[in-house]
This record gives C-alpha cells, sequence and structure tokens, in this order.
C-alpha cells in the first residue's frame, strides 16, 4: 500500500512545531551558558577579593624582619610567649613576645600551622603556609632547623616534655575537625634529638581499662600533655562516641583509661591538675561546642572555669592558676582573626583577651629544665 502524502497544513504544523523545538532548546542552552558564565565569574571575583584579602594580610605579617638572635637576650630573662602570628588565614609566623602586657612582637622566619617550645626545642608542625602541609620541623633556642621529618595530614595538636626530650604532634588523616563524624587521627611521639619517631601511631598502645584489656578498631588518639617526668603523658582517646582520658608510659608502651568525658587534657606546670574540653551538644541539629574544665587528679573530680564559650582549643597553662587558649574575634563584627585569652582555674574573674593576632601558644619560663 503506497504511504500518504501528508497534506499541507500538516506539512507546515511539523516544521513549526521543529521550528519552536529547535528555538527553545537554542533558548535553554543560551540561559544556561549565561548561568554559567555567571557563577563563574562571581566564584571568580570572589576568590580574587579572597585572595587579594589574603596577600594583604601575609604581606603585613611576612613584611616584619626576622628577629636577630642577639636581641631574645632581654626578653628570655622573664617568663615569654612563643606563638603563631596569624589574621586567621593559613600564613602563621613563629613568634615570641614578653608575657607582660604590651610587649613587642618578635617574629622569626618559621612558618608553620602549629608550634610549641619547651626547654631549648621547637616543634612547627606543618610547615609553611599550606593548610595540608606534610612536614614538621624540629628546631633549637636560636630558631634554626634541626630536622624536617614528613608527617601525612592535617595539622592539629603539638606538645614538648618539659625536659624537651620528648615531642608529640597530632594529624587529621580523615576529617577536618574533632565535631565531625567519622574522623581519623594519627598521633605520634618524636625523639627530639634525632627526629625519630619513638611511637609511630599512638594506637599501638596497649590500653587497659578498668583493669581490663582496652580494644576497639575505631581508636583514635589526640592532644598529649607530658608529666615533669617525660616517661609519663596523658592524652584523649576517643572510641566508640566516647572520649577517655588516658595516662601512658613511654617505656611500657602501655595506656590506661582514667575518666570519661575528657578531651585535649593539659597537665598543670605542679602535676597536680588538668584543664580539658568538654564536649557538649546543642539545638535541633546537635551542634558539637567545647567548655573549658579542670580536673583535680588526686580526687579526680572537675569543674567548670569561668570562660562559657566555646574553646576548641588544647589549653596552655600560664602558671599554676591560669591558662592561655585562643577564640576567633567576636568582634563586632565578628572575624577569622585569631586572639589568646587566659582564664583563672581558681577564681570565677572573667576571661580577659592578652593578645590579637594570636594562636598555639606555648609559655616559656627561664627557670623550665
Amino acid at each position: 500500500m503506497p504511504l500518504r502524502r501528508p497534506r499541507e497544513h500538516e506539512r507546515t504544523y511539523g516544521s513549526a512545531s521543529r521550528e519552536q523545538s529547535n528555538y527553545a532548546r537554542r533558548v535553554l542552552l543560551f540561559v544556561s551558558i549565561s548561568l554559567v558564565s555567571i557563577i563563574a565569574t562571581i566564584a571568580y571575583v570572589a576568590w580574587a577579593l579572597l585572595s587579594s584579602h589574603s596577600e594583604t594580610h601575609q604581606s603585613a605579617i611576612a613584611a616584619q624582619p626576622a628577629v636577630q638572635v642577639s636581641s631574645l637576650t632581654a626578653l628570655r630573662t622573664e617568663p615569654y610567649l612563643v606563638f603563631l602570628q596569624s589574621d586567621g588565614d593559613s600564613y602563621r609566623r613563629v613568634s615570641l613576645t614578653s608575657l607582660a602586657p604590651g610587649g613587642a612582637v618578635l617574629p622569626t622566619d618559621l612558618i608553620c600551622q602549629r608550634v610549641y617550645y619547651a626547654n631549648n626545642r621547637g616543634l612547627c608542625l606543618g610547615e609553611g603556609s599550606n593548610l595540608y602541609g606534610g612536614r614538621l620541623v624540629i628546631f633549637d633556642d636560636t630558631f634554626r632547623v634541626l630536622h624536617r621529618v614528613s608527617i601525612n595530614g592535617i595539622p592539629s595538636r603539638a606538645r614538648i616534655s618539659p625536659d624537651g626530650r620528648y615531642g608529640s604532634v597530632t594529624v587529621f588523616v580523615a576529617g577536618h575537625s574533632y565535631a565531625e563524624a567519622g574522623f581519623s587521627t594519627r598521633t605520634t611521639i618524636i625523639d627530639m634529638a634525632t627526629g625519630r619517631f619513638l611511637i609511630d601511631n599512638l594506637e599501638d598502645l596497649k590500653v587497659t581499662r578498668d583493669g581490663r584489656r582496652f580494644t576497639a578498631l575505631d581508636f583514635n588518639f589526640w592532644g598529649v600533655t607530658f608529666a615533669q617526668n617525660s616517661d609519663r603523658f596523658y592524652a584523649t582517646l576517643g572510641s566508640g562516641g566516647q572520649t577517655y582520658l588516658v595516662e601512658g608510659n613511654m617505656s611500657t608502651g602501655e595506656a590506661r583509661v582514667l575518666k570519661q568525658d575528657v578531651e585535649c587534657p593539659s597537665l598543670s606546670p605542679d602535676g597536680t591538675r588538668l584543664v580539658f574540653k568538654k564536649r557538649f551538644t546543642r539545638g535541633v541539629l546537635q551542634e558539637v561546642e567545647w567548655r573549658l574544665y579542670v580536673l583535680d587528679l588526686a580526687t579526680m573530680t572537675e569543674r567548670p572555669l569561668s570562660e562559657s564559650r566555646n574553646v576548641d582549643d588544647q589549653a596552655e597553662w600560664a602558671d599554676n592558676s591560669h591558662v592561655f587558649y585562643y577564640l576567633r574575634d567576636d568582634g563586632p563584627p565578628a572575624t577569622i582573626r585569631p586572639d589568646v585569652w587566659t582564664v583563672s582555674v581558681d577564681s570565677a574573674e572573667s576571661p580577659q583577651r592578652l593578645w590579637k593576632q594570636a594562636f598555639s601558644p606555648a609559655v616559656v619560663h627561664p627557670s623550665d629544665p
């Protein structure tokens, strides 16, 4: 049977439909291209503004000449602070200042993401301005680099034993925050004389709880603090959604659980108390926040400090009655600039801001061993 030829009006209608369809596709394509161009332009402008802002801040800090070692003599006759000077970006410069208010800031050549210093040795974790830097630096009292050691992960914590014998660093190997579900850490203990890893990962420790072996596949350790006898240390163990304070021993490679709900402990100079951060959740979304607490090691009783804001830091003892910690600038208007604050461990006095553009504080006393 021969095919029927379409009538004239059918041919016209089919052609018009195709033209309308093609026109609609061209319009949709034009709109899509325009939207992509607009989004790309906005993203580029935002990136350019942020880059310009970051470079301005970096250049302001980088423009300061590094301190001459000879100029440190007067500073080191009194207690002083080693810290990271930063506007809140990833450019963080190791600097020094007196504990007395209004002291001059003395910048060094070292750039890193976390710093700590004790007994003429320093740890610079995450060398350079790369937030994901995979190298730690051990330096001496002249800020000369002694060892560079590769370590992969996002810098989180750094501590040195009071005698300068051991160092400890924590990095995130998965996740960016202790508030994230599924984060993973690696905490290493280092020989400060050689740069050699003595304990590659605290997960290798033999842990006991209530006198019995405690094991789990999800163990994470972070926040080491050393006793005056550097063979002994405290740290946080996370497992099963809980956090625990553990006491470890370098010689035996063992640790025991002391208490639950303790994070980032910091041991007082006299060795009698720990300041730590305690986790809380709030709101419908169960947002995580931390408050500073003090723990008496003799009685294992705890109480909150008068700082009521969210402190996600490992506190540093200024002396046996005050601690330092950092908070973001709360404005107004609020910014990402870090500032170092202090609060009393023994009284209800209000917290005080001591230094702006300051992060990762380490207190150094001339009488330290």
